[in-house]
Parts: C-alpha cells; sequence; structure tokens
C-alpha cells in the first residue's frame, strides 16, 4: 500500500477524525484511495473491555447510490483496543464523497468524507 501511494498510483487521505460510539472511540487515520481497492485505516477504542468491532457493519456509500462492502479487515488487539485496516471495492469513476455508515443492533453512526485530495495516476 505505501509503494502504491509514493509511486502515486494510490491516494493517501488523512482523516483525523474522532467518533463517539457511545462510550467508544472511533478514530479514522487515513484514507487509501487505488484503482483496485479503497482502504480504511482506523482504530476503536472501547469503553467494554472484550468488545470487538464488528468490521463487517461498516459499509461505504457514495451519492451515486453506490455500496461498497468489506472485502476483508486486518485487526491487531492492543491494550488500549484494536488498530483495523479494512478493505473494499474501488470506488467508482467520479465519487467526490463516501460516507461511513455503521450499523449493528442498535448502534450506528454515519460520517461524510469528502475525497477531494488529488488524483490516481
Amino acid at each position: 500500500m505505501q509503494a502504491k501511494v509514493n509511486d502515486g498510483d494510490a491516494i493517501l487521505i488523512g482523516l483525523d477524525k474522532k467518533i463517539d460510539l457511545d462510550n467508544d472511540k472511533i478514530l479514522l487515520r487515513h484514507l487509501v484511495i487505488a484503482a483496485d481497492a479503497t482502504t480504511l485505516i482506523f482504530e476503536v477504542h472501547p469503553d467494554e473491555n472484550g468488545w470487538t468491532f464488528p468490521e463487517g457493519a461498516l459499509t461505504l456509500k457514495d451519492k451515486q447510490g453506490n455500496t461498497y462492502k468489506n472485502k476483508a479487515s486486518y485487526a491487531s488487539g492492543y491494550t488500549w483496543g484494536q488498530y483495523i485496516v479494512s478493505d473494499y471495492p474501488p470506488l467508482e469513476d467520479g465519487v467526490e464523497a463516501i460516507t461511513l455508515d455503521f450499523e449493528w443492533f442498535d448502534r450506528s453512526f454515519q460520517k461524510e468524507i469528502p475525497l477531494n485530495q488529488g488524483e490516481i495516476k
């Protein structure tokens, strides 16, 4: 992923956004957009010990009506929570913003992310 960004084949968007989900904190770190995939990198700081974030409950949506479902996730556990890298299909051409849409039982959030960060080679 880093090589694609360095070669100009992917765009790295720094997010640094915090989402409060009940007493838990979601820290959005980066979004990587490439021609073959979209990757969301974030941290989960749970208030409850033992709660793990259900990555499959987080989808990406665009204003054209497309929904991008999680293809794969990689999580590392730490004493403070989880560091998660989630892969999604590539975004359609012309997408200017995506909405992160999380729904898990009675817990939910939506967060819009603008994508005006440059062009992929």
